[in-house]
């Protein structure tokens, strides 16, 4: 059974916010209604969060010093 919207919205915060809960691997498919506006919206992040952001991230990563690790 997927949570609510409102108990979306909390494991969100609880994460630590949305680029966290993306890390951390909450789905679209977590809500009890995926294709509500959350879910759909929810999914578009997901899909940017992992073709686009995650390696760009991993770019300037490899580019800082070691130190800073």
């Amino acid at each position: 059974m997927g949570m609510s919207e409102s108990e979306f919205a909390a494991k969100i915060e609880w994460e630590g916010g949305i680029l966290a809960a993306l890390e951390y691997g909450l789905r679209q498919d977590d809500l009890e209604s995926p294709n509500c506006p959350l879910g759909e919206r929810w999914h578009e992040a997901q899909r940017i969060f992992r073709e686009k952001l995650q390696p760009a991230i991993a770019e300037v990563e490899e580019l800082l010093p070691e130190e800073a690790w």
